[in-house]
């Protein structure tokens, strides 16, 4: 058992650093970010076998930041009836498989009080624990079965300088996953699995495109500058250190396209799927037929008011500074700052696709009611008039 936290000494005038040793939870500890509470709980918790969970997180109304959050044991909470030992199917063999049974040892949850609740107050620029409590109702877990614990991963900063190091000299995932299984005597002690792994060097990648890459999809695009006699437009905008932070090309055949079909343009930047995870942006919009066109490309490493900016104003140039009427997008703001300075003229509209897709969460309640979807999406969707759609929404 440990001890709860009417024993532990007041240390208010102590801000941790994350680089410090890890140390025993103090109330009203103060720390110069979330982050770092959090990191300091994570590690305490590790280091006495057990495993930590977010409760709850309070946002302020006006801005949404984070002021306050709840840490608890992983065993907080009751069980709901569940067994703890759960049996699921699984499917065994490829050719002609049968089902199976898997056991799953889950450890039971107990009502575990303890907790830390860490805030940000009004006027303060650090965090602050104010309640605490470090004493199990449970027996904490041996080194040797924490892996059995359900627990967040974390990689800490110094785990990330190192997997950079090792990527940087070449070493692959599985490798790095050895390294740090021996340095913490055992894989179920890193903290963290090869996906998160991964994900860092995802993250790496992101911020360091790799010069062959670069140079190799430029080349591409210079080369077809050339080919179509300085038609086909492309630009490009580096960073401090010359890494390629933004990239933007229209090829003749999209610049002819929007002359012809202009109005309306969509501005998406949801796709993903390139191995460095930079946004990837195509400027879209309908043809006659309805059918989908391009009219540009961009492709960048991050979604700051400034990037947006600089992409929207190069879109511009290579359309020769013709605004369309209307642009769609999603509900980012930094988006929406940019596009009020960039295209003043233009109407900003949001998409409501995605829009919808937030519907069966936000109206839960009365998605449930008969009728209500069909008259809902008859309002939003098949108003054809401003009078119609408010009668249809006063309606509902």
């Amino acid at each position: 058992m440990h001890k709860s936290s009417d024993n532990l000494h007041d240390s208010s005038d102590n801000i941790v650093d994350e680089d410090e040793p890890i140390s025993i939870p103090c109330l009203n500890q103060k720390f110069a970010n979330l982050q770092r509470a959090e990191n300091l709980f994570r590690a305490y918790a590790l280091n006495h076998g057990f495993a930590i969970k977010i409760q709850n997180t309070q946002r302020r109304v006006n801005d949404k930041s984070i002021y306050g959050r709840m840490y608890v044991c992983n065993l907080a909470g009751g069980n709901r009836g569940k067994n703890p030992v759960e049996e699921e199917e699984i499917l065994i063999g490829s050719v002609g498989s049968v089902k199976g049974k898997r056991r799953r040892d889950v450890l039971p949850r107990s009502g575990c009080k303890v907790r830390m609740y860490v805030v940000n107050k009004k006027k303060s620029t650090h965090w602050e624990i104010t309640s605490l409590e470090l004493e199990h109702n449970h027996e904490v877990v041996t080194p040797s079965k924490m892996s059995l614990i359900r627990r967040e991963r974390h990689v800490t900063a110094a785990q990330r300088n190192l997997i950079k190091t090792l990527h940087a000299s070449g070493v692959p995932p599985r490798q790095q996953m050895n390294i740090f299984g021996q340095m913490h005597g055992g894989a179920e002690q890193v903290g963290f699995n090869s996906q998160h792994l991964r994900n860092v060097v995802r993250d790496f990648r992101k911020d360091n495109m790799g010069v062959n890459d670069a140079q190799a999809g430029l080349d591409l695009l210079y080369r077809l500058k050339e080919e179509s006699g300085g038609k086909f437009f492309i630009k490009t905008l580096l960073d401090d250190e010359q890494r390629l932070k933004c990239l933007v090309w229209v090829d003749p055949r999209s610049m002819m396209a929007y002359r012809n079909f202009g109005d309306v343009v969509a501005f998406d930047t949801t796709y993903r799927t390139n191995r460095y995870a930079m946004p990837f942006v195509p400027f879209t919009g309908v043809n006659h037929h309805y059918q989908s066109i391009v009219f540009g490309f961009a492709l960048v490493r991050d979604e700051l008011k400034t990037t947006f900016e600089w992409v929207l104003s190069t879109w511009l140039e290579a359309m020769e500074g013709k605004e369309p009427l209307a642009i769609i997008t999603d509900q980012d703001q930094a988006m929406a700052a940019a596009i009020e300075s960039q295209l003043p003229n233009t109407s900003h509209l949001l998409c409501s696709w995605h829009i919808s897709n937030k519907f069966p969460e936000k109206l839960a309640t009365y998605y449930s009611k008969e009728g209500f979807k069909f008259d809902f999406n008859n309002c939003i969707y098949h108003s054809l008039t401003e009078v119609v759609f408010e009668d249809r929404w006063k309606a509902i």
